[in-house]
């Protein structure tokens, strides 16, 4: 067995258990992740669009991610 394979099943394991216990960080995350780039005004009104479109998914699946957890 590989190591590094280990310690990403591993990392993986633990992200999914900690996303079932709160989804909503998922969405923080790509916000954050989203913000941190540099941007132009063509790239902001496409990064708007994207947010609210992770909004309206989490929404809609809100009931299941509150299932899940």
């Amino acid at each position: 067995m590989d190591i590094q394979n280990i310690d990403r099943n591993l990392l993986k394991s633990v992200l999914i258990e900690i996303l079932k216990e709160k989804p909503h960080l998922l969405k923080d995350v790509i916000k954050e992740l989203l913000s941190d780039k540099p941007s132009n005004e063509e790239d902001e009104a496409r990064r708007k669009k994207i947010i609210e479109m992770i909004d309206e998914d989490f929404d809609k699946y809100d009931d299941v991610f509150k299932a899940l957890a």
